[in-house]
C-alpha cells in the first residue's frame, strides 16, 4: 500500500516535527531505562504526522515527473544551502535548472509555497538565528555572514520572520 506514497521533501515551520526531533534527540542523550522504546515511539508520531499532513499519492507517470521537479529543486535547494551568504539571482537558480525564470520562479512557488526572495530570506534568517545563538560576533557583521548587505533591513526582516528583533533573540537565546 505504500508504493506510491510520498512524502513532502521540504517541510518548514511545523511545530510537531520540531518537537518530534527534539524528543528524539533528548530521549537518545538521556540514556534513561527503555529509551530505545520512547525512541521508537517517538519516531512512529512522528511519521504518522507525516503521512497524515504531507503526503502525496501519485501515479507511476505522475511519480516519474515528480520525480524531475525534485531532482530539479534538490539542485536548486542545495545551491542556496551552499551559496546563501552569496547574492543568488532566479536567472542563475533558473539556469541550474535550465528552465525559463519566470516559468522556475512559477514552478518554485507552487513546491515551496513561497517565492524564491521569500524562500532565501527565511533560510538567511534561521542561519543568522543559529549564529546569533552561537556567536558573540556584532549583529552587522552575522547580517553580512549570511547575505544581508544593509543590517537595517536584515534586522527588519528577522523580525517580521521571527516576530522579535535580533538583539531580543539573542538575549533571550542566551538565558
Amino acid at each position: 500500500p505504500f508504493d506510491n506514497i510520498h512524502i513532502q521533501k521540504h517541510i518548514q515551520n511545523d511545530e510537531t516535527v520540531k518537537q518530534a526531533i527534539y524528543s528524539l534527540y533528548e530521549e537518545n542523550c538521556s540514556n534513561k531505562p527503555w529509551c530505545d522504546m520512547m525512541l521508537k515511539s517517538h519516531a512512529y508520531a512522528m511519521m504518522a504526522h507525516l503521512l497524515r499532513n504531507y503526503t502525496l499519492m501519485h501515479s507511476q507517470k505522475e511519480s516519474a515527473q515528480l520525480t524531475a521537479k525534485e531532482q530539479r529543486m534538490d539542485i536548486v535547494l542545495s545551491y542556496i544551502d551552499k551559496h546563501y551568504a552569496e547574492k543568488i539571482s532566479t536567472r542563475k537558480l533558473a539556469a541550474l535548472c535550465h528552465l525559463n525564470e519566470s516559468y522556475f520562479c512559477r514552478c518554485f512557488k507552487k513546491t515551496a509555497g513561497k517565492s524564491v526572495l521569500d524562500y532565501i530570506t527565511d533560510y538567511r534568517i534561521e542561519k543568522a538565528s543559529i549564529l546569533l545563538k552561537k556567536s558573540t560576533d556584532a549583529i552587522a557583521a552575522i547580517a553580512a555572514q549570511v547575505g544581508f548587505d544593509d543590517v537595517t533591513y536584515f534586522g527588519k526582516r528577522f523580525k517580521s520572520v521571527m516576530d522579535i528583533s535580533p538583539l531580543q533573540f539573542r538575549k533571550q537565546s542566551q538565558r
